[in-house]
């Protein structure tokens, strides 16, 4: 095997059962094609475990969780953005750190109190009723509204630029 099968086969690596586990519960996860995604518990006898069992039918639905973690079937990198478990597949490892940091500038430029907030919403979403939801989403568009973002979004909105948030 030379140098560059192995830099590829690390670099293109497996997420197995807690690995592909601790990816889902990230924000934002990057793939190559070949990334394989894998459970192997129904293999070892084990049950779906670190947050699996939670996080997995939320992204996939249920019928598919099931066939993952029971069947053991996959997901390469495309499949995986395709199903939901990842945001971005790159094509090679000199794609992988410009797109990421891509997202954390269009992050950090933006209103990164109303990010948060919509993250919380966004992550509550499965554990709430609609009324619950809609009650929330009031409560913290009021938060919102209380912040110098909002007066420099719409100045940008109205001013046809770029809006530069302070993040207050």
């Amino acid at each position: 095997m030379g140098t560059r099968q192995a830099d590829d086969r690390r670099g293109h690596g497996a997420a197995v059962g807690p690995g592909a586990h601790l990816a889902l519960a990230c924000d934002f996860v990057f793939v190559y094609p070949r990334t394989r995604f894998m459970w192997t518990f129904a293999k070892w006898g084990l049950v779906a475990d670190a947050g699996g069992a939670y996080l997995l039918p939320r992204l996939v639905g249920l019928p598919r969780a099931k066939a993952m973690v029971m069947l053991g079937e996959g997901a390469t990198g495309a499949e995986a953005v395709d199903l939901g478990l990842a945001y971005k597949c790159v094509d090679d490892r000199d794609d992988l750190l410009p797109a990421a940091l891509e997202v954390t500038r269009r992050l950090a430029a933006g209103p990164t109190r109303s990010l948060g907030l919509s993250k919380r919403l966004l992550n509550a979403t499965f554990e709430s009723s609609l009324p619950v939801s809609l009650e929330l989403e009031g409560h913290f568009q009021a938060l919102a509204t209380t912040s110098p973002d909002i007066v420099e979004g719409m100045a940008a909105f109205r001013d046809k630029r770029d809006a530069q948030f302070d993040g207050t």
